[in-house]
């Protein structure tokens, strides 16, 4: 990662949502424990995530190439393939998050340090 906590946060929390079996640190939840974590997990997994879209293409080569850039710029991202008027796109996508918040943080984050302009936010509904 980088070498900054709120990265550190960032990725500890995408790998345990991954693999809830995995033990992680307590400090980087917030100074949550462990238990009051999935506490809060059990009550908004029904609900509303939000995403940064950062493009959607016609191929997916084309978001593979500003996926590799975000990656190494250090933004985990990720290719949805949707259907579009009958017609096949990929939206490439940064993050998902369970506040709006937090979601606007990382358009900013990515349009300061990429230039990116037509970044939305988008609501993603689980």
């Amino acid at each position: 990662i980088v070498g900054k906590l709120d990265s550190a946060k960032f990725y500890s929390k995408i790998l345990h949502d991954k693999y809830p079996n995995l033990k992680f640190n307590s400090q980087f939840y917030d100074g949550s424990d462990e238990n009051s974590l999935n506490k809060k997990e059990k009550k908004t997994k029904i609900g509303v995530n939000y995403s940064v879209e950062v493009a959607l293409y016609e191929t997916y080569t084309k978001a593979m190439s500003l996926k590799s850039i975000l990656s190494s710029e250090g933004f985990l991202s990720r290719i949805d393939e949707l259907s579009v008027n009958n017609k096949k796109m990929y939206a490439l996508r940064v993050g998902s998050y369970k506040d709006r918040q937090a979601a606007e943080n990382i358009k900013k984050r990515i349009r300061s340090r990429l230039g990116l302009s037509n970044l939305i936010v988008i609501e993603i509904k689980i």
